[in-house]
């Protein structure tokens, strides 16, 4: 599972579309996984989200599929019910990363004071490997990678 927060956006709206700073991080993640084999793209129903994985979704041919962010820990619970060997990336938000993390066994530091990502901090990919046993009942054992990804370079 690959979490990533939305892209800089532009000034507070209800709904912001990215900035162009944000265009740049969406086609930097979409080079940066160019070599995944994602199967499945998740994404809140924001344009800001929807608009960071474009660029990846379209690369690997994969339709994103909605989810409320509201009920982002419930959801992040059922990607476990996901097939072996699926490459998943989610899009989320600064509150909803940290706890769909925690939700699939992985941890993250460095959060401020509620838990949350910081709120001018769009550069974290983090990677949640989620293992089980093949055939028995699904037991989670969960490795993080958190990155931080330049998206001028």
């Amino acid at each position: 599972m690959i979490v990533v927060r939305h892209a800089e956006k532009t000034a507070a709206t209800d709904d912001p579309p990215l900035s162009d700073a944000g265009q740049v991080r969406a086609r930097t993640l979409a080079k940066l996984l160019a070599a995944t084999k994602v199967t499945r793209v998740f994404t809140t129903d924001y344009a800001r989200t929807r608009q960071t994985v474009a660029p990846l979704a379209e690369a690997h041919g994969c339709a994103p599929k909605s989810y409320d962010a509201r009920k982002s820990d419930e959801f992040a619970k059922g990607l476990l019910d996901l097939t072996d060997g699926e490459v998943v990336v989610v899009a989320g938000h600064s509150n909803t990363v940290p706890m769909m993390v925690r939700a699939l066994g992985g941890s993250l530091t460095d959060l401020d004071e509620r838990g949350y990502l910081g709120e001018d901090e769009y550069d974290r990919v983090v990677v949640v490997t989620v293992c089980g046993v093949v055939g028995a009942p699904r037991t989670t054992t969960a490795t993080t990678l958190d990155l931080r990804v330049d998206a001028a370079g």
